[in-house]
């Protein structure tokens, strides 16, 4: 499914902000904690090489108020047009825009009405409340902070895109809180929204066939890999920690990089995702961790039967239930009055419209939404504590004490050379009886009914009969978001090897060992294979000797950019190929059978390939079977393997077409990488190595991506030259990457401490002037690694401006 204001700001105006909200009088014992009534700020910002800020403060506070005046300097552009969303008021400043709602994601008018629908402010406002006193504090002091650049720089002088207009203005705690309950529900409400503007009642009855559509497909395929090697593996007694994250080098989903430190309480060095609290992904002393993609089940679509006389009330248990309703109004900018829609609710959640997809609203039946993330407000305590845990131990003791985070799988190691792996999401708590009479019909379906639970499945929904109160998610007492599985019953494992994790389920954190889950919507428990980019992993860790791993090890790993369909299928795609591509096939067996910039045939490769995207876990493409062995849960490295008679012939079909689809763009066969892969920072061609998740079965990957549940911002993107084929994302051009390695961090603990390795592969600035606009990316290019500064006396040798902000 694809989805004039005057500013008015002092100093004084800021700090009284951000005490706005607070009324915690409580001060805890831990970081000198903020108390009720006007709050002042103090930070120091060192900016070290590569534009990494170090911020230094004696309270969460003040940090915080570091933390967002750093972000304003780099980005402020990207948080306002995001806080701009979450407040309704797109269509206000840029008109309707609904006619490119099917290709560019919800139009303005669509996009106000969903976060009204989903009651972002409303929530953000319970959530808020609901802060212990330090994540409050250093809350308001972020907002304070970004406000305060705003109030210094002025609208009008602001660096980037948004420099005096005028929906830019200072923004409030809730605001900023209804954006990180927007970015919690990246994973579930936030791919629905028009389906959220669109739910009106039915005018007339009408037929339903298929509750979802066949072509609707829950995005899942978020990209990430982690590493962590333990004590077994390691050159010293610590453990060593690949983070390679792989989200959009564009928009709102970039990391911001920081080292933030409260003395004696807080020292922790990573990133956030842009306007992002804390640290996201990091280290500190002790303890180095990453995130990828879990593929969990972390929302339900609830189907409703409607009451036979009103297509606004449904039952339940045989009881009568009204929808709640309620009517919300928006400003567009060309109409003289205000544009208002009722949007509707349920005990289940949001009711849903999307009739191309099936999920359409008629006088039987309606569909609503339950997201638990759309109220995790908490991540961000689970956050700020996880960075101070000193041990996975004690990692594990913040998820059981705070609860999960959104989307992720969980890997860390420690100095002592342990490791973790936890699916940490929050996943729906149904009943047992619930999800195992659901999974029969999901899996073994034999009516027309238990068909359309089995097709809505297959598209990543779990869909649940409303009718029946049993249905609902179980809520635990003590579980901050409620409807979530406790995260005690969450499957993690600790061990002194590896674990790894490349966004497949919970079941494989390690070759030698296989985990079960307490519910089945944590995903697969080895049904189904893994994916190329989780084997390509595993076959490279395998080849670690122990006793000698060491962060430059692991960049190595990353680096290597080797495929893992060359792997599999280029020894046989030229046996017995017809004469024809004698040429092409010539230059095949000559790559290095890597995805660098010097790499010759690797184009060619992943063109004849392209029928490769469409493979199904079944192991077919459009009906032929690719492998001659299938997929056996105890050798999953090795399963499936092999190329059918049947496959080879498709994919030497897809080599001849390959050879003219290069030859028309006026491309050598044997063009290297480097010559038609690439990125663009603003007039700046710079060139990409990695390759394709699915189609090149790379470790490190890049790729082009226009997910718009991923890219909501209504700032300039890159511009693409015209698709020669989508599925490899040929252009005109070649290939343009704007997604891929973010955030890429090595971490190694010995006797002197972490060391860290690092590329932020965008750079640290929005700003086309700034040193730090495409530094990295070009360091990224050449696979030149970057020092993390850490120590005090590291952050002082590396220091190349500071300053001390206050309000």
């Amino acid at each position: 499914m694809n989805w004039g204001t005057r500013l008015i700001l002092s100093t004084a105006c800021a700090g009284l902000l951000a005490g706005c909200g607070d009324d915690s009088s409580d001060s805890s014992s831990s970081g000198g904690s903020e108390g009720a009534g006007e709050v002042s700020f103090n930070a120091s910002i060192a900016r070290t090489t590569h534009g990494t800020a170090h911020i230094t403060a004696d309270n969460y506070g003040s940090l915080g108020f570091g933390q967002g005046y750093a972000f304003a300097e780099d980005r402020f552009c990207t948080l306002m047009d995001q806080i701009v969303k979450v407040r309704s008021e797109r269509a206000k400043y840029f008109g309707p825009d609904d006619d490119n709602i099917a290709e560019n994601g919800p139009g303005h008018i669509a996009s106000d009405i969903s976060y009204l629908a989903m009651d972002v402010q409303g929530r953000a406002v319970e959530q808020v409340a609901q802060l212990d006193s330090n994540t409050k504090a250093m809350l308001s002091g972020y907002v304070a902070g970004f406000n305060a650049y705003l109030d210094e720089t002025g609208a009008a002088n602001l660096p980037g895109d948004c420099a005096g207009e005028p929906w830019v203005s200072p923004i409030a705690d809730t605001d900023l809180m209804a954006y990180y309950l927007d970015l919690a529900t990246l994973a579930g409400t936030r791919q629905l929204l028009p389906a959220l503007a669109n739910a009106k009642p039915p005018a007339s009855a009408m037929v339903m066939t298929n509750p979802l559509g066949d072509d609707f497909k829950v995005v899942k395929d978020h990209a990430s890999n982690g590493i962590a090697i333990g004590r077994d593996l390691s050159a010293g007694e610590g453990g060593v920690l690949l983070s390679n994250t792989h989200l959009p080098w564009e928009d709102e989903l970039k990391y911001h990089e920081v080292h933030l430190t409260i003395p004696d309480e807080l020292d922790v060095v990573g990133v956030s995702l842009s306007g992002g609290l804390g640290v996201q992904i990091g280290f500190n002393q002790n303890m180095a961790w990453t995130h990828t993609t879990s593929p969990s089940n972390q929302f339900v679509i609830y189907r409703l039967t409607l009451a036979a006389d009103d297509p606004t009330a449904y039952m339940v248990d045989g009881e009568k239930k009204q929808m709640v309703a309620r009517e919300v109004s928006i400003d567009v900018a060309g109409l003289e009055a205000p544009y208002t829609q009722t949007v509707y609710s349920s005990e289940f959640g949001p009711i849903l419209q999307a009739p191309s997809q099936g999920l359409a609203w008629d006088n039987t039946q309606a569909f609503a939404i339950h997201d638990p993330n759309i109220d995790n407000g908490a991540f961000l305590a689970t956050f700020l504590e996880m960075a101070k845990a000193q041990s996975v131990r004690e990692l594990r003791q913040v998820f059981l004490a705070n609860g999960g985070v959104p989307w992720n799988h969980t890997m860390a190691t420690d100095s002592s050379g342990e490791t973790l792996y936890a699916d940490t999401t929050f996943v729906p708590f149904l009943l047992p009886g619930v999800e195992t009479a659901y999974l029969d019909a999901a899996l073994t379906p034999e009516n027309e009914s238990e068909k359309a639970v089995a097709g809505a499945f297959q598209s990543g929904i779990v869909l649940m009969d409303g009718s029946r109160s049993i249905t609902k998610p179980v809520v635990v007492p003590g579980v901050r978001v409620k409807g979530s599985i406790p995260f005690e019953k969450a499957p993690y494992t600790f061990r002194t090897d590896y674990v790894m994790n490349s966004n497949d389920s919970f079941w494989l954190p390690n070759l030698d060992e296989t985990l079960e889950a307490f519910s089945r919507l944590y995903g697969d428990a080895g049904e189904m294979p893994r994916s190329f980019r989780t084997r390509m992993g595993l076959t490279q860790i395998e080849e670690l000797a122990p006793d000698t791993v060491t962060k430059e090890s692991l960049q190595d790993l990353l680096f290597a950019n080797r495929s893992f369909t060359e792997n599999l299928w280029r020894s046989d795609l030229c046996t017995d190929a017809p004469a024809t591509l004698d040429e092409a096939c010539g230059i095949i067996a000559n790559w290095d059978g890597r995805y660098n910039l010097a790499s010759h045939g690797a184009a060619l490769f992943r063109e004849a390939l392209t029928a490769v995207k469409a493979l199904e876990v079944n192991g077919e493409i459009d009906g032929t079977q690719m492998f001659a062995t299938p997929f056996d849960p105890a050798s999953p490295l090795n399963t499936p393997s092999g190329l059918t008679p049947e496959g080879k012939a498709l994919l030497q079909s897809g080599l001849t077409d390959a050879v003219d689809r290069l030859s028309a763009q006026g491309l050598e066969l044997d063009v290297a990488l480097g010559d038609v892969q690439f990125t663009k920072k603003g007039d700046t061609v710079i060139p990409i190595h990695g390759g394709l998740q699915k189609i090149d079965g790379a470790f490190n990957k890049v790729e082009y991506r226009g997910n718009p549940a991923m890219y909501t911002s209504t700032l300039p993107q890159m511009d693409r030259a015209p698709v020669v084929n989508e599925p490899t994302n040929l252009t005109e051009e070649g290939y343009l990457i704007n997604y891929g390695a973010s955030y890429v961090m090595t971490v190694e603990f010995g006797d002197d401490g972490p060391k860290a390795d690092a590329l932020l592969t965008y750079g640290q600035s929005n700003h086309t002037g700034s040193p730090y606009f495409k530094d990295q990316t070009e360091l990224y290019s050449t696979q030149t690694w970057r020092p993390v500064p850490f120590t005090a006396q590291a952050v002082t040798d590396a220091t190349v401006s500071e300053k001390t902000v206050r309000n």
